[in-house]
C-alpha cells in the first residue's frame, strides 16, 4: 500500500512529519512518499522524499496546480495533508475519489491572527476563511488529525494525535555521549528550543539572561528557526544579546545533545490566548533528558504535568518571578537533583510517540483495509 504525505510548507526532516509519521508508517510496512522542502530529490530512511520547490509564499500557492498533477500521478492508496495549504488539493482528491487524512498541527484560526505577513485588517478576514476551509476539508476528508483535544468537537472523524517526543534508550545514551563533547564551561546555562518570536517569549528571555547575569554568571542557547531574519536582527540590539549563543536550527539530535548539556530549559511563551491550549509538547522533550524546566503557567499545560513537580510554571510576563525560580534551583541542589529524576520516568510511560503511533496504524488500518 502506498501512502502520499504532502507538506509543502515544512523542511523535508521535520520531526513530525518525517521522524514521526513518516517513519512509523514505513515501519509498518506502507511504501511512503513524501513531498515537501528539499533540494534534489532522494530517499532517507526509506522514505522517497520528492522536493516542492518555491521562491516565496505568493509562488508557492500558483504552483499548486503542478503538485496536484505530481501527486496524482504517484496514484498512491492515500493522501495525508498537512496543513491548510493544503486543502485545495484534498479537495481536488476527493473529486477524484481518493483516501484523504488531513492533518492540521495546531489552531489556525487564532494563529493566523499573528502572522505579520498579512496586513493587520486582513487577518480576520483571513483566519475565518481558513477556519471555514478546515472544517469543509474535514467534512470531505476520511480523517482529521488533530493535537489538541479542543479540536476534536470541532472537526469530523477527527483524532487526537500528541506530538510527543520518540523515546529510544540507544538515541538517548547516544545524545548524552554526544553532548559531553559540548564544551561550555557556564555556570548557569539555560536552554530554549523552538520557534524564535516575541510572542514566545524571545525579548522576555534576553531581559531574563541579562538581569539574571547581575546576580550570577549564565549563558542562553538560543536553538530554533526564525520566519524572518529580521527577528534575529532586532534581537542582537538588546543588551541581552551579549549572554547568547545562537544555534539556529539544528537536527534534532544535535539540538537535544546541548538540551542535554544544559542546567535549565525556558518556554515562556507570551500570548495566552494563542498558546494556552496548545499540548506543551516542548515540556515533554525537556523531561525526556531530565531538564528542569520554566513554562508558562497556562492552565492546560498545568493540569497536565504541574502533579509531577519537575519545573516551575510562572507568570511569563514576570522576568523576578523566573529569576527566583531558577535561583532557587541553583542553591538547592537536593531539589533540583529530584527534579531531574522525575521527568524521563513520566515520559516514558506516560507521554511518548510509541503510544501515539499506534492511533496512526488504527487510522490506516481502518482506512486501507
Amino acid at each position: 500500500m502506498k501512502i502520499c504525505i504532502v507538506a509543502p510548507v515544512h523542511q523535508y526532516d521535520d520531526v513530525r512529519i518525517f521522524k514521526k509519521e513518516a517513519i512509523s508508517l514505513h515501519k509498518k510496512g506502507y511504501d511512503v512518499i513524501l513531498y515537501a522542502r528539499i533540494d534534489e530529490e532522494t530517499c532517507v530512511d526509506g522514505i522517497s522524499v520528492k522536493p516542492y520547490k518555491y521562491r516565496n509564499r505568493f509562488f508557492r500557492f500558483i504552483k499548486m496546480p503542478l503538485l496536484l498533477y505530481k501527486i496524482i500521478l504517484e496514484k498512491a492508496d492515500a493522501y495525508h495533508l498537512h496543513n491548510p495549504d493544503t486543502i485545495p488539493l484534498g479537495l481536488f482528491l476527493k473529486l477524484f475519489k481518493k483516501k484523504v487524512v488531513y492533518d492540521t498541527h495546531e489552531n489556525f484560526k487564532i494563529r493566523i491572527m499573528n502572522r505579520n505577513w498579512i496586513p493587520k485588517p486582513l487577518r480576520k478576514i483571513v483566519s475565518n476563511i481558513i477556519d471555514l476551509s478546515e472544517r469543509i476539508m474535514s467534512s470531505c476528508a476520511n480523517y482529521t488529525i488533530v493535537t489538541q483535544e479542543g479540536q476534536l468537537n470541532k472537526f469530523k472523524r477527527s483524532v487526537l494525535i500528541n506530538n510527543s517526543p520518540i523515546v529510544n534508550n540507544d538515541n538517548i545514551t547516544n545524545t548524552i555521549r554526544r553532548s559531553e563533547e559540548i564544551d561550555d564551561k557556564s555556570e548557569l546555562r539555560l536552554i530554549y528550543l523552538g520557534v524564535i518570536s516575541e510572542d514566545r517569549g524571545s525579548l522576555k528571555m534576553l531581559e531574563l539572561v541579562h538581569k539574571l547575569n547581575e546576580i550570577t554568571e549564565s549563558r542562553l542557547w538560543l536553538l530554533g528557526q526564525v520566519a524572518e531574519q529580521k527577528i534575529i536582527d532586532n534581537l542582537k540590539t538588546h543588551k541581552g544579546w551579549k549572554y547568547v549563543d545562537y544555534l539556529g536550527r539544528l537536527p534534532q539530535e544535535e539540538a537535544f545533545s546541548y538540551l542535554a548539556k544544559s542546567s535549565v530549559a525556558l518556554i515562556i511563551l507570551q500570548d495566552k490566548e494563542q498558546y494556552e491550549d496548545t499540548s506543551p509538547n516542548k515540556l515533554f522533550e525537556y523531561l525526556m533528558y531530565g531538564i528542569p524546566f520554566i513554562a508558562s503557567d497556562f492552565p492546560n499545560w498545568k493540569n497536565q504535568i504541574d502533579s509531577i513537580k519537575a519545573g516551575y510554571f510562572v507568570n511569563p510576563k514576570d522576568v523576578n518571578e523566573i529569576i527566583e525560580k531558577i535561583l532557587y534551583l541553583k542553591k538547592n541542589p537536593d531539589v533540583y537533583s529530584r527534579m531531574r529524576s522525575v521527568g524521563p520516568k513520566y515520559v516514558l510511560e506516560n507521554f511518548n510517540w510509541g503510544k501515539e503511533e499506534i492511533k496512526l496504524y488504527e487510522i490506516y488500518e481502518r482506512l486501507l483495509n
